[in-house]
């Protein structure tokens, strides 16, 4: 079952050199949010803060009825957060089946819904992690994830380096995911008109703050608001790339 999660007027940074300022942002149970903008202001600073993982100066963190602040990252994580990171970060000498296993916890998906989910993991679940391709690497993190049956999913860009094709696996697989879960889901990605085809909402950071937030489709007609946030790159021809995708 997803819950909301709730972030106000959040301080948080490295030792003590903030990144983020004052920010605020709700993400109501089974929705999706696109976290944007350029590289270094804040956005993966922003997941390692609702996962406990950096310092917070001040501010609250909400899942459902339950404040986070104060717990640590392994009590987070038990409360129903996980992380697609952005390395992956799998256990390269444990076997698909094992990165699966050390992660599982009780609820709805198991292994077996895993490599439904995902049938090149079933054919590769008895080979080593780091004997998988990037794409196989990718699957391994986003099911590793799922069988902790959490209520949120942060994922950090889990598109970044992979081909069109597994691009288009993952999106449908966290398609799938939504229908089956309604899991809730925070999106920090820099292909920004795939990020907006497949979430409700969006937020742009700048300067370690909260500058817009609305609809995805409503930003994704703001080119202009784009260009100057976000610069025209990250609106270029490469995010055009595959076939369009539903909100997940």
């Amino acid at each position: 079952m997803s819950k909301p999660l709730s972030v106000e007027a959040l301080t948080s940074g490295y030792g003590d050199v903030p990144i983020l300022t004052g920010l605020s942002m709700r993400i109501e149970a089974g929705s999706s949010m696109a976290v944007l903008g350029r590289n270094g202001v804040g956005k993966t600073t922003l997941l390692l803060s609702i996962l406990g993982l950096i310092t917070q100066h001040s501010g609250s963190i909400t899942l459902g009825d339950l404040r986070l602040e104060r717990m640590l990252p392994f009590r987070r994580a038990r409360s129903g957060l996980a992380l697609v990171p952005q390395e992956r970060e799998i256990f390269p000498s444990l076997t698909v089946d094992e990165n699966l296993a050390v992660a599982q916890r009780h609820g709805q998906w198991s292994a077996t819904d895993i490599y439904e989910l995902f049938p090149p993991l079933a054919r590769r679940r008895r080979n080593l992690g780091d004997r998988l391709s990037g794409g196989e690497q990718q699957m391994l993190a986003l099911g590793r994830a799922l069988v902790t049956n959490p209520h949120v999913l942060l994922l950090d860009e889990p598109f970044e380096g992979l081909a069109p094709v597994i691009v288009d696996v993952i999106v449908e697989a966290l398609q799938a995911v939504r229908k089956r879960s309604g899991l809730t889901s925070v999106l920090v990605e820099h292909r920004t008109d795939l990020a907006l085809e497949i979430t409700e909402r969006a937020m742009i950071l700048d300067h370690g703050a909260a500058v817009w937030e609305g609809a995805s489709q409503a930003l994704a007609l703001r080119t202009d608001l784009l260009a100057s946030l976000i610069g025209l790159d990250a609106t270029g021809a490469e995010t055009k790339q595959g076939t369009k995708h539903a909100a997940v």
